[in-house]
Parts: structure tokens; sequence; C-alpha cells
């Protein structure tokens, strides 16, 4: 989880570098990031199926190999578009080992006596490595992207991968599911009796329409949406068709998952009942729309944050790649003393889940909202005052929910769900952000005297952002950065 944590916020301060030296556009700068936690979700709910089919060892080596591949071809790309097929496989591996970390949690929940109070003790391993991940990420990217040296971040992986492989190749076999003839003693019910079907007939079950249904329509929706303004107009068939497309796979999907008595999405959501009601038909319980509802969310909150923080501090404020990254801790640092504030107020101070979203979802929606009062005249301690409070709402909230996610729904493997709407957030969040961000960036250039250049600065808007502190004209200099100033304060104002 460290290693998946540091590719998606390593890149952060790095794709200005990234899409200048490769020549890409605004949109594919933020598909850099988007590619990566997309392909993360649309994996998940495969690798939730083969979780219960193969070895476990097997799904881990054949996730760190797909990281490794995507990192080489990240590293050796020549362009945006090999780029973005590099960070495409990477989400694939770093998808299948976020994936099987939280499966590895859940069955550990089940078990009875000892072995279940370790579950408590391995999730707070993985949240810990993530936090880690998403510190470090920032100040690696940082660190590699001020001398044109992006490329060793997807580097490193490399050698990273070939001994995570060796290390995983020599431990001894964990299973997915216990495959042996006679069920384990521990067995509470009947989901703990051991299938033992052969693997081919396993896989022969898998929903793969399911499957299918939902890529073909997330993946064409956010294209459309990402070309929309910046690439194209509205109105143009290059936007109209992705959407489309992508809409009516998406009204296939939710008659299936309806009307299906065998739906697969969210994946590994099952009522611990037994019951058939599960897929799209969860939404039907307010609970679920709540929790999972607010992961969506906050997964877009946090890399919306991530991406266009580092816009304010660098275009806005000139300063360089590094003080961004430490600008940016009371985003990141915030993670893991919060998670020890939701322990406390709900095991100690018996403070209900619901009282600690509340919390969480307040002092969010406020922080965010004292980010428009980020500006240029502002001191580097307004800067950090202003970040802390949407720090601290998240921090809160990434704990609270998933705590809420494991024991306030009737959810079977809530955990790796609240992980799956998370990242399908986190997917969105970039998109939809950028979209807001061009767009109110065409308006504000539309009413100074760049209107004439209003959609090529839009269409470039990362290089270009990135090179005004370089021109030669004070005048043009004030304008534009006053310009991408306004344009972050809307986007803080919408995202509140």
């Amino acid at each position: 989880t460290f290693l998946v944590a540091i590719d998606a916020t390593g890149i952060v301060l790095a794709v200005s570098t990234i899409t200048g030296d490769l020549g890409g556009n605004a949109t594919e700068s933020f598909w850099v990031g988007a590619a990566y936690l997309l392909s993360m979700c649309l994996v998940q709910p495969i690798v939730s199926r083969l979780f219960d089919i193969f070895i476990f060892k097997s799904l881990v080596l054949a996730s760190i190999v797909m990281l490794g591949i995507g990192s080489l071809l990240c590293e050796s790309a020549d362009g945006l578009p090999l780029l973005l097929i590099g960070r495409t496989v990477q989400g694939l591996g770093a998808g299948g080992l976020t994936t099987l970390s939280y499966a590895v949690y859940d069955q550990m929940k089940n078990l009875s006596g000892s072995e279940s109070s370790n579950a408590v003790k391995f999730l707070a391993a993985i949240s810990f490595f993530a936090a880690a991940g998403t510190i470090c990420g920032p100040f690696i990217g940082a660190a590699l992207s001020n001398n044109h040296q992006w490329r060793w971040i997807f580097r490193l992986n490399i050698p990273t991968c070939i001994v995570l492989g060796v290390l995983v190749y020599n431990c001894s076999d964990v299973p997915g599911r216990d495959t042996s003839p006679e069920p384990k003693a521990s067995a509470r019910n009947s989901r703990d009796i051991p299938n033992t079907e052969p693997p081919t007939k396993k896989l022969s079950d898998m929903v793969f329409i399911d499957i299918t249904l939902f890529i073909m329509s997330v993946v064409p929706l956010l294209v459309g949406l990402s070309f929309a303004g910046s690439l194209y107009r509205w109105n143009e068939w290059q936007v109209i068709a992705p959407i489309a497309t992508g809409g009516v796979f998406l009204l296939l999907l939710i008659v299936r998952e309806l009307w299906s008595a065998s739906a697969s999405f969210p994946p590994g959501s099952r009522h611990v009942s037994g019951e058939t009601l599960d897929g799209l038909k969860l939404l039907k319980e307010r609970q679920n729309i709540i929790i999972f509802g607010g992961a969506f969310w906050l997964g877009l909150l946090m890399y919306a944050l991530l991406f266009f923080l580092p816009i304010y501090y660098r275009v806005v404020k000139e300063r360089s790649a590094i003080t961004t990254a430490i600008f940016l801790l009371p985003q990141t640092l915030m993670m893991a003393p919060c998670a020890g504030v939701v322990l406390v107020l709900v095991r100690w101070l018996r403070l209900h889940h619901s009282s600690t979203l509340l919390l969480g979802w307040f002092c969010t929606a406020i922080g965010m909202g004292l980010l428009a009062l980020l500006g240029a005249e502002k001191s580097a301690a307004s800067d950090v005052s202003l970040n802390l409070l949407s720090g601290f709402g998240i921090g809160l909230l990434l704990p609270a929910l998933a705590y809420s996610a494991q024991e306030s729904t009737r959810v079977e493997n809530a955990t790796r769900v609240f992980i799956f709407t998370r990242y399908l957030g986190s997917a969105s969040g970039l998109v939809i952000a950028g979209l807001v961000f061009q767009r109110v960036l065409r308006s504000n250039l539309g009413s100074t005297k760049f209107s004439s250049e209003a959609d090529n600065m839009t269409r470039y808007a990362t290089k270009f952002m990135y090179s005004i502190q370089q021109m030669s004209s004070p005048e043009d200099k004030q304008i534009l950065t006053h310009v991408t100033e306004m344009s972050l304060r809307t986007l803080w104002l919408v995202l509140s």
C-alpha cells in the first residue's frame, strides 16, 4: 500500500513537467492521474472474484508484475499516449494489491477467537503505510521533477517490484479461501464452508457481463466529460458520442442490477444475512447511500485538492516544487493522527458513528469554503491555517467512513466496497474538477486582453500556467496570475 500511494501522489508535482516534456494538453495531464486511479477502481471487482478462486500468492505476484510492467512503460514513454497506457497498467497492478490487502482483512475479521483480533492490527498497518505513501509521494515527485528527472519516479518502482516479487514468491502460500475438503471448525456459517469446485468452474460462474457493462459506462462518460470544454464544445460529436455511449451502458447496468438475482456491483456486496439483495439494490438502504456515497465524494475531494492546490502554490505564490510539497502537509499529514482521534471518539468516548461523520463533513465543508480566501497577498502562516480545517475534516472522514462501513452496514466485505467507491470518486474527481476549472478559466480569460487566446490557453492550461512566472511583461504576468487565482477560488467554492 505504501508503493501504491506513492504512485498515486508522486506525480502530483511532476505532472506539469511531464506534460511539458511530452507535449500534452491539459486534458491529458488530468488523465495522467485519472488513468491510474480509474484502472485501480475497475480492476477491483475482478480481483475480488479471483480472490475466491486462485491462490493468494499467485494473485499478489500477478499484481506486482502488472505494476512493474506499467512502470517500465511509463519510464520509457516518448509521448503522452504511451504514458497513459503505462499508468493504466500500473493502476491494474495497484488495484489488485489494494483489493487483496483489504480482502485479507475481510477474511481475518470473519475468523473467531484471537485470529479475528489481529484484523484490526492488520487494518492499522495498511492505513499507516497508505498514509506514509501519501505524505512521501509529493516530496519524491517534487525532488525528481526539478531537473526533468521525472522518469525516476517510475524507474524506482522496477527494482522495488522485483524485490517484492522475490519476497512474496519465497513466502508460504496463503490461499484466498480454504480449499480443503473439510470445513474448518471455526467456520461460523455457510459462507465460511470451503468451495471445492475447480477454478475453471468458478471462473465460468463469474458474471463478466456486469463487469463489462460497468467499464463501458464509466470510461466513456469520464472521457466525454474530460473532452468537453477544453478540446471540443459540448455540442460536438466527440463529446456527445462517448457521453451517450456511457449513458446507454450505465442504463443497461442499472436495469440488470435491479432485475438480476446475481448482481455484481459494488464488488463483494452480498448481504451477511444471505439475502440476494445486493449490487445497486443496496441503494434502497439510506445508510448505505450515506456511507458509500460519502466514500465517493471523499475520494473526489482528496484528489481534487492534491492536484489543484499545487497550482495555487506554484503559480499564484511562485513557490518551488519542494516548498509546495511542504505546504501540502496540512492535507496529507492529518490522516494518521485523525485516525487516532476517531478511535478515541468511537471506542473510548462511545460517540456514535453518525456524530463522527457529521463532525468530519462539517469540518470538510467549512474548510473547503475557507480555501476561497487563499490569495497572492496571504502569508505563509495564512496558507497553512486555511488548509488545516479541510485537512482535519478529510482526515476524520477516512477512518470514520471505513469504520461505519464495517460496523453499521449489513454488507459483507464492506471494506472492499468502501475502497471501490472511494477510488471511483478519486478518478471522477480529477476529471470533474478539471472540467470545472477549465470552464471557469476560459470564462475569466474572456474578460481580459487574452480573450482571443482563451481557447488555446485553456487547452494547454497546465503548460501555460507554469510558464506565467517566466513572462517578461509584469502586466501580463499579473493579469494571468489573478485569473488563475480567481479560477481556483471558484473551484474551491464548487467543491465545498
